[in-house]
């Protein structure tokens, strides 16, 4: 995680180019002695929104934390690909080009939420992390106001119902 992703940079010999244009690497590997790495946040997105065989090419995305782990790099990687981006973030944000709009705001305010959803975004992707009940009253929200919602954060896939949280541990829903 940050700012881990960042650091790792200057002991690697090879960077991808996804991961050279985000800044960051998740993922490293050891060959011949040397250390490659990789970004595959993006890529990762990416596959899932192609998976589905819906383009939101020119289409209205909401980003929910734009700012954090992933959202930082996810925003800039959607405005290149000619979405148009609203990043909602609790800091103050500069917009990545003319195709993202940053606005400050608290994504678990229903109010700020609410009026953020009647836009009718065509996708919203979420990396707020919600506890296990209001997760359960937002993603109704999310469902009702757009065609597609993407929700990223494996930590919350599961209920918090085992200490140790594995694959096959009790999901949310």
């Amino acid at each position: 995680t940050i700012p881990y992703k960042k650091e790792v940079i200057k002991y690697l010999s090879y960077i991808s180019p996804d991961a050279k244009k985000i800044g960051a690497v998740n993922t490293v590997l050891k060959k011949d002695g040397k250390f490659y790495g990789y970004n595959t946040d993006v890529g990762g997105l990416k596959s899932m929104i192609e998976s589905t065989g819906v383009s939101l090419k020119d289409k209205n995305v909401l980003v929910l934390g734009s700012t954090g782990a992933m959202g930082q790099y996810i925003v800039p990687y959607l405005a290149d690909m000619g979405y148009s981006v609203t990043a909602v973030s609790l800091d103050d944000e500069k917009p990545y080009n003319d195709k993202v709009t940053c606005i400050k705001g608290n994504a678990k305010d229903e109010e700020f939420i609410g009026k953020l959803l009647s836009q009718k975004f065509d996708g919203v992707v979420d990396f707020m992390y919600y506890t296990n009940q209001e997760f359960r009253e937002y993603y109704k929200m999310f469902l009702d106001n757009t065609k597609h919602y993407i929700f990223l954060s494996s930590c919350r896939v599961y209920a918090n119902e085992e200490v140790l949280v594995k694959e096959t541990s009790p999901r949310l829903l």
